[in-house]
């Protein structure tokens, strides 16, 4: 594997300079800019100005804050800053001019489990490398600036960053609680020794809506960049990679014009060639899992690039985004992207010097069609203005004259309300692994407002309209003891007016069905079938007004038991499928609360049931001598009084199933 090093960081000013020079440094109107992104509020209302116009930080009444950004820590109340914080996460911070600045910052749980060490040793860390990487599953919620105001004291000086924090209900299904005033208070700050006079570290304290001061932090400067990333290209035999487009432009200097670090790997495809000729989805994305080098989104963003001679297809574009929707088949979206090639470029005068080219033989093409597909993998999609890489190749070509088309791909850079959501959206938005894709077809409630908002661009639906399905999750047990198994009900019913077409069955041995529980202390363990299905029982059509019927047994998720601890528990269930081109997606909630045992009896019973996995193989396979640690679990189950009702059908299930 060859690593190429990031842009050093003396060259990412000179890098962001040219990217606002169209701007002029005037004021852009909030209501003309495009939304950032399905169900998130539009960034502050604050000029586009560059941030490398001679500015270093946000100085008023002599505190100047460091641009980039700052790693911080959150304790509790009673706590000092010697002790393991409550939360951690990653604040940024943009200076403009005027003491205009724009901020925003992640909040994660702290991973107690992780061993990682938040007492280090203070101070400046210059590595791009530095910029930390938090476990999405703990992801807390978001932080975005409004404002500041600065107090001088008795010599003493304060900042107050004014903004609003929005916590998140459900990273799975990215639904948030409406936003709440919160500001930053920056004081004891200490400043670096490099003669700017930058405040690299500093005691904060965090308030809250009602304006009382809550809990201790620490800010600490890691970056002058605002993310970093590592991007994997893997080439089929007898392609190289594209590294640059051949006139000073890479990855490197592309991305440090977004404030982004990035580091280029370099490898092989480690799959042969499909013997149809080409790729499709199916083998783009096991590809992808087979010639990586690594896979653990929780400790760095890694975005992958296959770049492969041949799409499967006669209308195959020139690149695709395809881990995401019915074709992610690992349940981890936006972690790959391809390259086609050796495509041909249309045979139109509009394409200038590229007409009927290959990809590969034009590396200005080629290098734009992969920067642009791992925009897509970073949550951006197409657009339309300005001539940034989000831009469609034959978007460009149509409004260029053929010699314009080729300045353009020659000086790739972002538009600029891009290079805000890079810099600025939150983690889950932008990060590999985050929040999928909201594509055609949603079938929910936002799916009107997504489709009305500007900027995102979302095809057109086609063929049988689409329909307003609902669906009901019902329970006979709202309560259930830890370590317990639900029964769901599941009514799939279609208002839509039309007659629709949904899969026969609903179930878990079906790849339609996903879920998560979110459990007291806001951890979400998800669940899906255990097997990928080979027959699928194919359609049905469903009259408007009529319902599916279905149920689902839940008793194990990703992260262990579904039901671990005592208090409320949110589960999540999603349907979703594909119909002529078109993908649907519904989901509803159900609110459960799980209670403490009984007895201790029932406490021990309980505990072994959490600590024995074998209990859903048991549940979903039957018997059989491997998963006999299960059956004890289960039986053990049967004669404890508050558990024999809820494991009578689990015991069953297991009986009968061959």
């Amino acid at each position: 594997m060859r690593r190429l090093e990031p842009i050093s960081e003396a060259a990412l000013p000179q890098a962001g300079r040219a990217l606002y020079a169209s701007l002029n440094h005037a004021p852009v109107d909030p209501a003309a800019q495009p939304a950032l992104g399905p169900g998130f509020p539009s960034l502050p209302e604050l000029r586009m100005l560059s941030p490398f116009a001679g500015a270093h930080g946000i100085e008023k009444a002599g505190l100047p804050l460091a641009d980039g950004c700052f790693e911080f820590e959150v304790y509790g109340a009673g706590k000092d800053l010697k002790s393991a914080p409550d939360k951690v996460g990653t604040l940024r911070l943009e200076s403009l001019e005027a003491g205009l600045f724009i901020g925003s910052a992640d909040f994660y749980e702290f991973d107690a489990e992780s061993g990682r060490d938040f007492l280090r040793t203070r101070g400046l860390e210059s590595s791009p490398l530095s910029v930390p990487v938090f476990p999405r599953g703990r992801y807390h919620g978001y932080w975005r600036s409004k404002g500041f105001e600065t107090r001088s004291r008795g010599g003493q000086h304060r900042m107050t960053l004014r903004g609003e924090f929005q916590r998140i209900s459900s990273v799975a299904y990215n639904v948030w609680e409406p936003p709440v005033p919160c500001d930053i208070v920056i004081k004891a700050p200490e400043r670096d020794s490099s003669g700017e006079g930058l405040i690299v570290e500093a005691e904060c304290e965090v308030r809250i809506d009602s304006g009382a001061l809550g809990p201790a932090m620490r800010i600490r400067h890691v970056s002058p960049y605002f993310r970093h990333a590592t991007i994997e290209i893997d080439s089929e035999d007898g392609l190289e990679p594209p590294l640059d487009n051949g006139r000073g432009q890479d990855w490197a200097t592309v991305f440090g014009q977004a404030g982004w670090s990035v580091e280029v790997e370099t490898g092989r495809i480690e799959v042969p060639t499909p013997a149809i000729g080409g790729f499709a989805l199916p083998e783009l994305h096991d590809a992808m899992i087979k010639s990586r080098s690594a896979s653990d989104l929780d400790s760095r963003w890694r975005y992958h690039v296959a770049a492969v001679k041949h799409f499967v297809g006669p209308d195959a574009p020139l690149g695709i985004a395809f881990d995401h929707e019915f074709h992610d088949y690992n349940g981890v979206s936006r972690e790959g992207v391809a390259v086609n090639a050796e495509a041909e470029l249309p045979r139109q005068n509009i394409y200038g010097p590229f007409a009927g080219k290959r990809v590969r033989e034009s590396p200005e093409i080629y290098f734009w069609v992969a920067v642009h597909e791992v925009g897509h993998a970073m949550g951006l999609y197409h657009n339309h203005l300005g001539c940034g890489i989000m831009e469609t190749l034959s978007g460009l070509a149509e409004r260029s004259t053929p010699s314009g088309l080729a300045a353009e791909v020659r000086l790739p850079a972002f538009e600029a309300g891009d290079v805000l959501r890079l810099r600025h959206l939150p983690d889950l938005f932008v990060r590999p692994g985050g929040l999928p894709w909201e594509t055609q077809g949603l079938v929910e409630d936002r799916g009107d407002a997504i489709e009305k908002v500007a900027g995102l661009f979302l095809p057109k639906s086609r063929g049988e309209p689409r329909g307003a399905f609902e669906l009901s999750l019902e329970t006979t047990a709202s309560t259930l003891p830890p370590g317990a198994p639900l029964r769901v009900d599941l009514s799939l019913r279609n208002r839509s007016g039309f007659a629709c077409h949904v899969p026969a069955r609903i179930g878990l041995s079906t790849p339609f069905v996903s879920g998560c529980v979110v459990g007291p202390d806001g951890l979400e363990n998800e669940f899906r079938s255990l097997f990928k299905p080979v027959n699928i029982e194919g359609e049905v059509r469903l009259e408007d007004g009529a319902s599916l019927l279905d149920s689902l047994t839940l008793l194990r998720g990703q992260r262990g038991a579904l039901f671990q601890k005592t208090g409320r528990h949110t589960l999540w269930v999603e349907i979703g499928w594909e119909h002529g081109g078109e993908a649907f997606r519904v989901r509803s909630r159900l609110d459960l609360e799980v209670m403490a045992p009984a007895g201790r009896t029932d406490t021990v019973v309980a505990r072994e049931l959490i600590r024995t996995p074998e209990t859903l193989w048991y549940l979903a396979v039957g018997r059989a001598e491997a998963f006999r640690a299960g059956e004890r679990a289960i039986d053990r189950a049967l004669d404890s009084g508050a558990l024999r009702a809820h494991f009578g059908y689990v015991k069953a299930r297991g009986v009968t199933n061959p």
